[in-house]
């Protein structure tokens, strides 16, 4: 998921809130000219429903993650099952790859 270029912020917001309102992801496409695959669609989603606004603002490139932060990550992954998506959505990481 790169940060939001296709998109604004208050773009992605307006899909997001049209999209819990109730119009399918498929819609989204076809008829308001969303251009986001479902993964990167839903991940934005998540980050909003868990970070509100702040979810969805654009990431500092290069963001420096500290040795404890990591290990905090590394270990919910391994002892709590948690997927590479949900630590993305808990801990607002721009790209699943930062964690892969």
């Amino acid at each position: 998921m790169k940060a939001n270029i296709k998109y604004s912020t208050n773009e992605l917001l307006k899909y997001i809130e049209l999209y819990l309102g109730g119009i399918p992801l498929r819609e989204l496409r076809d008829n308001y000219q969303l251009d986001l695959g479902k993964t990167t669609f839903q991940l934005y989603v998540g980050k909003y429903l868990e970070h509100g606004v702040n979810g969805l603002l654009r990431q500092p490139k290069n963001r420096h993650y500290s040795n404890r932060f990591k290990h905090q990550v590394v270990q919910e992954y391994l002892y709590n099952n948690k997927s590479y998506k949900e630590l993305v959505i808990k801990y607002n990481i721009p790209v699943l790859e930062t964690i892969r």
